[in-house]
């Protein structure tokens, strides 16, 4: 699904700006304006003492006002008051770190474009929105507006019960993400009962679920409650869904349309209400088209269906994973920049499964200075595929339709925009990381404004 750069518009909050610049202060008011965002602008930190009130939404914060720096003790200030961006032409990462430390919830360098400021309020409204929001946000680790917005826009649903599918690659959280929304949106007192279908056979499987009856098969030595009637009034989590067989698919269709079933070996007739949230790493549409997969099953377990996107390129959550297990662990370690590198690179195919096996290898080294000898050798020795490998028949087909030149601007703009994304909407680092001019970088940002407003 492709997901066009979403507008920011009508958002009801209250900005505080603290920057002394008056072109920059008049460039953000006028931006804010045609957002109808209502801001208040202050230029010096005196007058940010004298303020009565703290009545704000969130707050914009340049680091140098009367004096250099003195707007880190603005941050400190606002800590547990009013979350802070940190807005400033500082790029140095030990002031970054403290500008986290005390307290900011987000940094953007100077210069700034127009989407950057876009991408920054769109944060800034999620961690404004429903404790829901922040719970998953803060949690989870991912920073994806896209996947954050279809996730919000979820919860109203989710409240009413409705099944959610969860997909992803193994590895990248669907247990975690399932527990969250339980945890989240239902009481804690209620049971979040969780199976893997994939690690039991089907009479196995049969059992755990349904529960048996003594003496219904051998070894069957006494009654069993399944997971179906443990899970009533709770959450049930079937993950490896795509696994279960014929049998189990039809049994399964029957509780989620009737609400009732029956133990292994009994014909009594149990009832259970549940939220049910499945998960799967397979193509379930896939397995639909091929008759593995009952249709009529796909659609219930369906209800709704969200895709956690893979760690690979996810730069900044990276980044912001490793910062809280080192913050949250006992002992402390220093990972050496060219480790850092190595694990931004890496495409990371385990996802954070991986991560944080290898973060849990580095805290448990005899090392406390973690040097590329402390990496696996999957990561020390992975280089990046050359681009002949990534020439798929898609864009072959794109060529052949819309021309080779058309495909090379698109193929431009989206390594811009991914660069631009990954250094946090900073013009002069994506400039220098993708080694091209600054009139290059604005063509390339104008052909793909262009090409959206067609």
């Amino acid at each position: 699904m492709n997901h066009a750069h979403k507008e920011v518009v009508g958002i009801s909050m209250r900005v505080l700006i603290v920057e002394d610049n008056v072109t920059i202060q008049k460039v953000l008011e006028e931006y804010f304006r045609n957002k109808k965002i209502t801001v208040q602008i202050i230029d010096s930190f005196s007058k940010f003492e004298t303020l009565s009130s703290l009545n704000y939404d969130w707050a914009l914060v340049d680091l140098d006002l009367e004096k250099e720096l003195i707007g880190l003790q603005v941050v400190e200030a606002l800590k547990d008051k009013v979350p802070s961006c940190v807005f400033s032409g500082h790029e140095e990462l030990d002031l970054i770190k403290k500008a986290y430390d005390l307290g900011a919830i987000d940094y953007l360098v100077k210069p700034f474009t127009k989407n950057a400021m876009d991408a920054l309020c769109e944060r800034m409204s999620f961690n404004l929105s429903s404790k829901f929001d922040k719970e998953i946000s803060s949690k989870l680790f991912i920073s994806s507006p896209v996947f954050l917005e279809e996730l919000k826009q979820m919860e109203n649903s989710l409240l009413s019960k409705r099944p959610l599918l969860l997909l992803g690659e193994t590895g990248v959280g669907k247990t975690h993400l399932a527990y969250l929304i339980h945890k989240t949106l239902y009481k804690e007192k209620d049971s979040f009962i969780h199976i893997n279908c994939a690690e039991l056979n089907e009479s196995l499987l049969e059992s755990e679920l349904f529960g048996h009856a003594k003496g219904s098969f051998t070894g069957a030595l006494e009654d069993k409650v399944g997971k179906i009637e443990l899970a009533h009034g709770g959450t049930l989590f079937l993950d490896e869904i795509a696994s279960i067989s014929e049998k189990i698919q039809q049994k399964l269709l029957k509780v989620l349309e009737e609400g009732t079933f029956s133990r292994v070996g009994e014909t009594k007739e149990r009832k259970s209400d549940f939220f049910l949230i499945s998960a799967t790493c397979d193509s379930l549409e896939s397995d639909v088209q091929n008759s593995k997969f009952r249709k009529d099953l796909y659609f219930r377990i369906k209800g709704l269906s969200l895709e956690i996107p893979a760690l690979r390129g996810r730069k900044q959550d990276i980044e912001h994973y490793i910062q809280f297990k080192l913050i949250n662990s006992a002992r402390k370690i220093l990972i050496d920049e060219e480790v850092m590198d190595k694990l931004f690179s890496y495409p990371w195919p385990g996802n954070m499964r991986e991560l944080n096996g290898v973060l849990d290898k580095f805290l448990a080294s005899l090392n406390a200075r973690i040097t590329s000898k402390e990496l696996p050798s999957e990561i020390l020795n992975y280089k990046k595929q050359s681009l002949e490998l990534l020439v798929n028949k898609q864009l072959k087909e794109y060529a052949q339709e819309f021309g080779l030149a058309s495909l090379v601007k698109l193929i431009e703009g989206q390594v811009v925009k991914n660069a631009l994304l990954e250094n946090k909407g900073n013009v002069r680092d994506t400039i220098r990381t993708l080694k091209i001019s600054s009139n290059t970088f604005y063509r390339i940002m104008n052909f793909m404004e262009d090409r959206f407003e067609k």
